[in-house]
C-alpha cells in the first residue's frame, strides 16, 4: 500500500511534466506559424532547461536563429537537436542552413537525402533552389518540374518553373504553370507574371485585362506599362496615349511614358503627344542624355526639325554629344553655328564613314556661314575620302571659285575628268563659261 502511494504522486507528476511540456510545445509551434522569433527563442530556452535530453527545444531555437540569419549559432543548435534525435525535419533544416552557409557540399547532401526520403518533395524543391542560386537554369527547372509531379500544388516549383520557362521563352508552358499558380494562390505577383507571359504570347486582350485588374494595387507602375503596351500592340493610340498621360502625371520622374509617348507619335501624329512632349522637354532633359535623344530623334524622323532641335540644343551642351542627325537637323533649320557646335564635339571619331560626313557638313556649315576659307579645308578632306562623290567635288569647286583659286580649281576638275568627263565638263562651262574644257585650257598656259 505505501509503495502505491509513492508511485501514484510520480505518475501524477509525470502526466503532470507532459502536460506542461506539450503546452510550451503549442506555445512554440505557434509562434513559429506566427513567424515571432523572439517569442520562438524564448520558449526555445525555456524547453532546453525543463528537459535537455529532447530535440524539439534546440530544433526551434536552431530554426529562430536561421530567420534571424544568424546561421552559425543556428547551425550549432541542429547538431544538438539532430544529436538527440535524427529525424527529416532537422536533416531539412540542417540543409537549408548550409546552403546559406555555402557548404561545398550541399549538392551531394542534398541528394543523400533525396535517396533516405524518396518521397519527400522539399528535397527536390531546395535541389532546385540551389541551382537557381549557381545560375544553372535547366537543373533548376528539371528539379522544379520533377517536384510538381510528386507535389502539383508546390507554390515554390510553380513560380520557379513559370519563371524559367518564361526566361526560356516557353511562353505557352509558362502560361499553364502560372495559371495553376494563380488560381492555388492568387498572389498579384504572380497575375503580373501571367500577364506578362499572355503578352508575349500575343494575347493581348487577355493580358490587358489582368493588367487592368491590378490598376490601384502595389504593382500600379507595372500595371500601367502592361495596359499599355498592350493597347499599343492592339494599335488602340489613343487608349494607349491616355494611360501614358496619366502615367507621367503619377510618376513624373519616370522616363518610360515619355518614352512611349515618343513611340506612340512614331506610329501617329498626334499634336496632343508633341504639345505633350515639348511642353514636358524640361522633365526629359533630367531623365538624362539617353532619353533627351530619343525624342529628339523621333521629331527628326517625323522631319520635324524644329522640334527635335529642342532637345538636340540641350545635348549640344554636353562637350562629349554628337549624332549625325542632330548636324542634319540644325543645318536643315539653318542652325549652322549650332550645327558646327556638335560637329566640334566630334575630334576624336575615327571612323571613315563618320569622317567624311563630318568634313562635309563642317565644309556646307562653314559655307552657308560664308567663311568659305574655313570650308575649304573640310571639303579638301571629304574630297580625298570620297574623289567619287559628285555633291563633294561641285562644293570644292564652288569653294575654289568663291576663294579666287581658279588654279586649283582648273586641276580639280581636270583631275575629275578622268572618272567623269561629262560631269567634269559641266562645271567647266559653270565656272569657266568661257573656256570649253581642262585641256583648252592646258593649251592656252
Amino acid at each position: 500500500m505505501k509503495k502505491l502511494l509513492i508511485i501514484i504522486p510520480i505518475l501524477f507528476a509525470m502526466i503532470l511534466s507532459a502536460e506542461i511540456y506539450d503546452d510550451y510545445m503549442d506555445s512554440l509551434e505557434t509562434a513559429f506559424s506566427e513567424n515571432n522569433i523572439q517569442k520562438m527563442l524564448n520558449i526555445s530556452n525555456v524547453l532546453i532547461d525543463y528537459d535537455s535530453s529532447k530535440a524539439e527545444g534546440f530544433y526551434y531555437k536552431a530554426y529562430a536563429y536561421y530567420l534571424s540569419n544568424l546561421h552559425k549559432n543556428a547551425l550549432s543548435f541542429v547538431d544538438m537537436s539532430i544529436a538527440r534525435n535524427m529525424n527529416v525535419e532537422n536533416e531539412y533544416l540542417k540543409l537549408l542552413i548550409n546552403r546559406k552557409l555555402k557548404k561545398s557540399n550541399i549538392i551531394q547532401d542534398i541528394n543523400k537525402a533525396i535517396i533516405k526520403y524518396p518521397m519527400d518533395s522539399r528535397y527536390l524543391n531546395l535541389k532546385s533552389s540551389v541551382f537557381l542560386g549557381i545560375n544553372k537554369t535547366d537543373s533548376a527547372l528539371y528539379y522544379s518540374l520533377k517536384v510538381l509531379k510528386h507535389d502539383p500544388r508546390n507554390e515554390d516549383a510553380l513560380y520557379r518553373a513559370g519563371v524559367l520557362l518564361y526566361n526560356n521563352k516557353s511562353y505557352s508552358e509558362s502560361a499553364n504553370l502560372l495559371k495553376d499558380l494563380f488560381v492555388i494562390f492568387p498572389n498579384k505577383k504572380y497575375s503580373l507574371l501571367l500577364s506578362k507571359t499572355y503578352m508575349k504570347l500575343g494575347k493581348y486582350n487577355e493580358s490587358a485585362s489582368i493588367a487592368t485588374s491590378l490598376i490601384g494595387s502595389e504593382l500600379n507602375y507595372d500595371a500601367f506599362k502592361l495596359l499599355s503596351y498592350n493597347l499599343f500592340k492592339k494599335s488602340k493610340f489613343d487608349s494607349c496615349s491616355s494611360i501614358l498621360m496619366k502615367m507621367r502625371i503619377i510618376y513624373p520622374d519616370s522616363s518610360y511614358p515619355y518614352t512611349n509617348l515618343g513611340i506612340v507619335y512614331a506610329n501617329v501624329d498626334k499634336n496632343i503627344i508633341r504639345d505633350t512632349l515639348i511642353n514636358y522637354s524640361d522633365n526629359i532633359f533630367k531623365m538624362g542624355n539617353n532619353q533627351t535623344q530619343y525624342i529628339g530623334d523621333i521629331f527628326y524622323k517625323h522631319k520635324q526639325y524644329e522640334y527635335a532641335n529642342i532637345f538636340y540644343d540641350h545635348l549640344s551642351e554636353d562637350s562629349t554629344f554628337y549624332s549625325n542627325q542632330s548636324v542634319q537637323s540644325m543645318f536643315l533649320e539653318k542652325q549652322y553655328e549650332k550645327s558646327l557646335k556638335i560637329l566640334n564635339n566630334a575630334s576624336n571619331i575615327k571612323d571613315t564613314s563618320d569622317m567624311l560626313f563630318i568634313s562635309k557638313f563642317l565644309g556646307i556649315n562653314y559655307y552657308c556661314l560664308k567663311n568659305y576659307s574655313d570650308a575649304e579645308p573640310h571639303f579638301e578632306k571629304a574630297y580625298k575620302l570620297s574623289p567619287l562623290d559628285t555633291a563633294i567635288v561641285f562644293n570644292l569647286s564652288n569653294t575654289y571659285y568663291m576663294n579666287h583659286k581658279d588654279v586649283l580649281l582648273i586641276e580639280l576638275l581636270d583631275s575629275v575628268s578622268i572618272s567623269n568627263k561629262e560631269f567634269s565638263d559641266k562645271l567647266f562651262k559653270i565656272f569657266f563659261p568661257s573656256i570649253d574644257s581642262a585641256d583648252s585650257v592646258k593649251t592656252k598656259e
